[in-house]
């Protein structure tokens, strides 16, 4: 457990429920570092985050990192997760099932984990009695090597991106700083979805629209390999293009031996990549999931393939997507004249002109970056789905 939201009734409530030996609270990041050591020693099959998307993707790290470090016991598999959404956005959480909302999220929460322990039980009880479980992928981001020793190379998410998105985390995050040093009612104010608001209202806004601070430059490619024309569409390989025109249809694309702007990108493009696309933009954002958090369904496409991600390049004016909200939050919204463009594929490397703020998993990065790779991670991961079943079995007129 480890939230802005999580004190100790939550605590208190889930010790209750799976016994104090079997809960772990943590304040920071090297807490939950501890307590995954204390995790992977114990081989749990189910771990619960109580969290946000940020909380989640540390614990999911932190355990990849341990199990590499862990010489003693079994770790070949990650355990299984039932994700708590007890942070800010939580985009997690609509794909998985659980939502806990205003003042009734610990109750709500009490009632998940007696479900789930209630499951656990009769699985344990009944071989015949399936977990319901959904697969889902994550997004590895690789960086480059860093001299700062405190910057992983590699990390797991499933959201990331540059761009108008990172930008207003950037500035949520200064709000949020500036809130500390007032009165504990404008704190919570600020440090709950509505500062992304103030953010957005405050700061964001007017930099993109008086200076555009958002526009970035920047050059995308993939694997030549993705884009070979003789690779089978059955296979659902390779990187498509969501054609808006033609109502999302999957365009795949072609091979090609476009050259970059040598004035704003000297290094040429590996023998084993082409370029996607090169130009300005607002956002480069790529996510494993369909929601980025708050309900925002920026990722639409994430799940056509069923092991991949959809990378979503934003290029329209900032004023018009701010009167285009619900569309965008709804994941309706499309552009027919390619200022925004949607690809869906396994592998993206993106260069941008010149370092710009960086975000993964909701939580701006610690250094701007200049260059990054997205790809689909080759394990996945096991969410126990607190969804019920729904299986149309015929039409009764």
């Amino acid at each position: 457990l480890n939230a802005r939201a999580v004190n100790y009734k939550f605590v208190r409530a889930a010790q209750e429920i799976l016994g104090e030996e079997n809960v772990f609270a943590t304040a920071t990041e090297e807490a939950s570092h501890e307590a995954i050591k204390t995790i992977v020693a114990r081989g749990y099959e189910y771990i619960v985050p109580g969290g946000g998307d940020g909380t989640l993707c540390t614990i999911i790290n932190s355990l990849v990192d341990a199990r590499k470090a862990d010489k003693v016991h079994d770790t070949t598999k990650l355990p299984k997760f039932a994700y708590l959404p007890l942070g800010t956005g939580n985009g997690m959480a609509p794909l998985v099932g659980p939502r806990f909302r205003g003042r009734t999220k610990i109750i709500k929460m009490q009632k998940t984990l007696t479900r789930l322990k209630e499951i656990v039980d009769e699985c344990e009880k009944n071989s015949d009695m399936i977990m319901p479980l959904l697969k889902c992928p994550m997004v590895e981001v690789t960086r480059p090597e860093s001299t700062n020793s405190t910057v992983p190379n590699s990390e797991l998410c499933f959201f990331a991106g540059s761009g108008f998105d990172s930008l207003m985390l950037s500035d949520f995050n200064i709000i949020k700083r500036w809130s500390k040093r007032r009165v504990k009612p404008i704190r919570r104010f600020l440090g709950s979805v509505a500062g992304y608001s103030v953010a957005l209202v405050t700061r964001t806004l007017p930099s993109c629209l008086i200076w555009g601070k958002h526009k970035l430059i920047c050059r995308i490619t993939i694997p030549k390999a993705s884009a070979s024309a003789n690779a089978s569409r059955a296979t659902s390989t390779g990187t498509y293009w969501m054609d808006p025109r033609r109502g999302d249809t999957a365009i795949k694309v072609r091979p090609n031996n476009c050259q970059s702007n040598k004035d704003f990108f000297p290094d040429d493009i590996g023998e084993d990549r082409q370029l996607l696309f090169e130009g300005t933009t607002g956002i480069v954002a790529a996510g494993a999931t369909p929601y980025y958090g708050g309900g925002l369904k920026l990722f639409p496409f994430s799940r056509v393939q069923p092991h991949g991600m959809h990378l979503r390049i934003g290029r329209i004016n900032p004023f018009v997507g701010f009167l285009n909200i619900p569309w965008i939050f709804r994941g309706t919204y499309r552009h027919y004249n390619m200022k925004c463009l949607d690809f869906v594929g396994k592998d993206f490397e993106v260069e941008l002109s010149k370092p710009y703020p960086f975000q993964h998993s909701g939580e701006a990065d610690r250094w701007p970056l200049k260059k990054f790779r997205l790809r689909v991670a080759d394990e996945e991961l096991e969410f126990v789905d607190f969804l019920k079943p729904r299986v149309v079995l015929g039409y009764d007129e």
